[in-house]
């Protein structure tokens, strides 16, 4: 059995790597183990740890910058808790084709157990002309599901676009079909700004839409309460909606 009471790695002042644990050397085997990562420059953690294997992806060209860090602890059976934080962490293309706003929180995941909140709070995301408010999100990861915890509510174009409630299994079990159930909806989008800002021909009004009970399965997505559409002083309602592979 070996004992590690503390070990710690720097790459270039840019990212610190620290561990602590017992595992025997013949056969190799961990018994516990926690690894924990910091970097105050997450910019150049991400040049150096991650950028050269995403060249030619949209990634590629990406600004990083913030803090960030994460743990892991490990036992016999492998990986029993990880987690991530954020500290004022933004990513943008230099492309302007998308971007994550200065962001904030914590995701925590174990295998078993109730599992810790994650929280996670941003200024905004920006895809393409389109630029939202700051939200949040709240969920549980545990094992191989995720479940929001309350409505992720997203401010843009003068009215809101809402998750209002997601649960996903399955999506970390190899060789398992990913399954996920779902509610969003849309409220008093700004048909005005949407297409002038996408410089699209003009149209006025506002859009709204509810889409209930969605779900995924074995390839076919399902939405069991409707589909609710109301824009030019109108409305279009669809039930019944399949949709297979």
């Amino acid at each position: 059995m070996v004992w590690l009471d503390s070990a710690a790695v720097s790459i270039q002042q840019a990212f610190t790597l620290t561990g602590a644990g017992r595992f025997t050397l013949d056969p190799w085997s961990v018994r516990d183990m926690t690894l924990a990562a910091h970097s105050d420059d997450a910019g150049t953690a991400f040049g150096l740890l991650l950028q050269p294997f995403l060249i030619g992806t949209p990634a590629d060209d990406l600004e990083v910058a913030g803090q960030v860090g994460f743990v892991l602890h490990f036992d016999e059976r492998g990986i029993e808790q990880a987690g991530l934080s954020l500290n004022r962490l933004s990513a943008v293309d230099r492309r302007g084709r998308f971007a994550l706003h200065p962001s904030d929180g914590s995701v925590a995941w174990q295998r078993a157990g109730s599992g810790s909140v994650s929280s996670l709070t941003t200024e905004g995301v920006s895809l393409f002309a389109l630029r939202s408010g700051a939200f949040a999100a709240d969920a549980t990861f545990v094992g191989d599901q995720l479940t929001l915890i309350s409505p992720i509510v997203v401010p843009v174009l003068g009215g809101e676009v809402a998750l209002d409630a997601f649960t996903l299994s399955g999506a970390l079990v190899e060789g398992a079909s990913p399954t996920w159930s779902a509610s969003a909806s849309v409220a008093a989008i700004s048909l005005d700004q949407l297409t002038r800002e996408l410089q699209w021909p003009p149209f006025s009004g506002s859009l709204s839409a509810e889409l209930n009970d969605m779900r995924y399965r074995e390839q076919m997505l399902e939405v069991g309460g409707g589909l609710r559409l109301r824009a030019f002083d109108g409305e279009i309602r669809v039930s019944g909606l399949r949709v297979l592979d």
